[in-house]
């Protein structure tokens, strides 16, 4: 892209390649965010799977945004989500630099830390839709479902990871089909009810509907994500 190709001229041309494509794309002027719903932030990150999903990737000139966003920060959406190196949600979902104020922990659980994070992105940024991302074949909910059924400890502080996922997957145990599967949808239904249930942000936030809280699939077969 030449120097004078600006981000509103190619996000003007994008919108209208998105509108033939059937896309819902996002509006921004005068290169700043605009504020999203959660219906729209969340209807623009499926939007962005699809198109990861399909070979058909519209976020790829990152150092014009680079550039565009280092004096300011505007994303529309959080997203706490695995560690996992094959997870990676500006990908996943398509979003460029600045879209998504991102959180990965192993096991997309909920640290304090973690937490605080969040807060800070919903009382700084106002962003309406917080997503919690897990993912097939999640290694952190295997080690907790295996530790449980056979006993067994972690080393470290991987237990504290554990720990974490341990009452999602006694949750889930009794459910048909696959347990590991199983365990991963409960543990990202869980930590989205932590988190909506969280003081003294995050609730407060949800209870006047300025956040909505969405657990989410990622299939690392596919690269389909999905609403649980």
């Amino acid at each position: 892209m030449q120097a004078a190709f600006t981000r509103n001229r190619f996000l003007y041309v994008m919108s209208g390649a998105a509108a033939a494509l059937g896309m819902s794309p996002r509006v921004e002027a005068a290169g700043v965010s605009a504020r999203l719903s959660s219906s729209s932030a969340l209807e623009q990150l499926l939007d962005g799977n699809h198109r990861y999903r399909t070979g058909r990737p519209i976020h790829t000139e990152h150092t014009a945004r680079r550039e565009e966003t280092a004096g300011s920060q505007q994303p529309f959406a959080i997203v706490l989500s695995c560690s996992d190196s094959r997870v990676p949600p500006e990908f996943v979902f398509d979003q460029g630099i600045g879209d998504l104020f991102v959180v990965r922990v192993a096991g997309n659980v909920a640290t304090d830390v973690g937490i605080g994070s969040v807060e800070y992105a919903v009382s700084h940024f106002g962003s309406a839709l917080l997503v919690i991302l897990g993912h097939t074949k999640c290694g952190a909910v295997s080690a907790t479902v295996d530790a449980l059924a056979n006993g067994g400890t972690v080393p470290g502080q991987i237990a504290a990871i554990v720990d974490q996922i341990a009452p999602a997957a006694r949750a889930s145990a009794h459910e048909r089909g696959d347990k590991y599967l199983n365990a991963t949808k409960a543990n990202a239904r869980a930590v989205a009810s932590k988190l909506k249930g969280t003081q003294p942000i995050i609730a407060p936030a949800v209870a006047a509907k300025k956040l909505e809280v969405v657990p989410m699939l990622y299939a690392l077969d596919s690269g389909e994500v999905t609403r649980l």
